[in-house]
């Protein structure tokens, strides 16, 4: 899924030769990607902070999750928007720094898997060509 900021600010970091510099947002938000799969038992595959978006493989587990979503008990995993929502609100402190939605692909293949991997891994390489670098 990708995530963007909102009106497409570049307000995680920059890039720079190359690299993605965070600033305090970005590790702020790069830090609870990480944190995911420990408190809202979610695989993350793979991710990438840029300037003014965010990129995730998630693996959602189905039936019971390992962990509580919420800090209560559930019967089953919740859905991605729920994911979002929460990691939009655990990265937010007082102004308004997401987008209201997000894009999402189901992943259906091996195939599928390898070719967004790749974009993810290369988003830096291309963010010169990026159509969400609007800077």
């Amino acid at each position: 899924m990708t995530i963007c900021s909102y009106k497409h600010e570049c307000v995680f970091g920059e890039i720079a030769n190359g690299e993605i510099k965070l600033n305090e947002q970005g590790y702020l938000i790069d830090q609870k990607i990480q944190e995911m799969p420990k408190y809202y038992g979610v695989g993350i595959d793979s991710y990438c902070v840029m300037p003014n978006h965010v990129h995730i493989i998630m693996v959602i587990p189905h039936g019971e999750t390992l962990g509580s979503f919420d800090g209560r008990t559930r019967g089953s995993a919740p859905t991605i928007g729920e994911y979002i929502k929460r990691l939009k609100t655990i990265t937010t402190k007082k102004q308004k720094i997401w987008q209201r939605n997000y894009y999402e692909h189901i992943i259906r293949d091996d195939g599928d898997l390898q070719r967004i991997r790749e974009y993810i891994k290369s988003n830096l390489n291309n963010w010169e060509m990026d159509k969400l670098n609007i800077g």
